[in-house]
């Protein structure tokens, strides 16, 4: 039996998805949960559960937990369904996990190491930026940075290249950004560098220096306890 106490750290706590990056208004909040044991393994296993929609969804239900994955692998006329273990294991960079999915619930995965829990939420924010975020000057990112609290970004600059200026931290579940917390935000460290943007408003070199950021947050200290 795998030790909960090593791999547990991530069950509770919450993380935004923004569905768009002009105005950061749109959102799903999604929890980690437990949901039991694996009765074939014996080992717990985990699922990401969604609590939170502010979004162009008619129905006002929060039970959708693949909202995020159709919102990022598919399409009204394409749905993840049929696809959804598949993605899963693919955003987990592994072939081994046990993937589990009924309904329209996020998948459960069969807990091997916290690795797991880690890359597939970096990996399905990072995917969501590249499908849904711009980097135009005046557009918004929001990276995750420390355990529990983010950090948004305007993005400034012209044509010769972009780069990101700081303007608030906020706790996790405060997705509607109505208490910015008390951060020197000049004391933050990030690359103040320049990055090219195509025509599109893409950039894969900002792309991955936001995914490596959104690595260290597992590392960093809370702004506020």
């Amino acid at each position: 039996m795998i030790k909960y106490s090593s791999l547990y750290t991530m069950i509770g706590r919450y993380y935004p998805f923004f569905l768009n990056n002009g105005n950061l208004e749109n959102h799903y909040l999604y929890v980690f949960d437990s949901p039991g044991i694996n009765e074939e393994t014996g080992n717990p296993t985990f699922t990401m559960r969604k609590v939170s929609d502010r979004s162009s969804r008619k129905d006002g239900k929060l039970g959708n937990g693949l909202d995020i994955l159709n919102y990022v692998f598919g399409s009204p006329k394409y749905p993840v369904v049929g696809r959804v273990e598949q993605i899963t294991k693919d955003l987990m960079r592994k072939k081994t996990p046990i993937v589990t999915q009924k309904g329209m619930e996020f998948p459960r995965v069969d807990v091997q190491n916290l690795s797991l829990q880690k890359t597939l939420l970096i990996n399905l924010r990072g995917s969501l930026r590249n499908r849904h975020y711009r980097y135009n000057p005046g557009r918004f990112i929001d990276v995750l940075w420390t355990p529990t609290e983010f950090v948004v970004f305007k993005i400034v600059g012209d044509k010769d290249g972009v780069s990101l200026s700081p303007i608030a931290a906020y706790k996790n579940l405060d997705v509607g950004m109505i208490d910015p917390l008390p951060v020197d935000l000049e004391k933050l460290e990030y690359k103040k560098d320049k990055f090219q943007i195509d025509a599109n408003g893409k950039s894969s070199n900002l792309s991955m220096v936001i995914k490596e950021m959104e690595w260290q947050s597992f590392e960093r200290k809370n702004f506020v306890k």
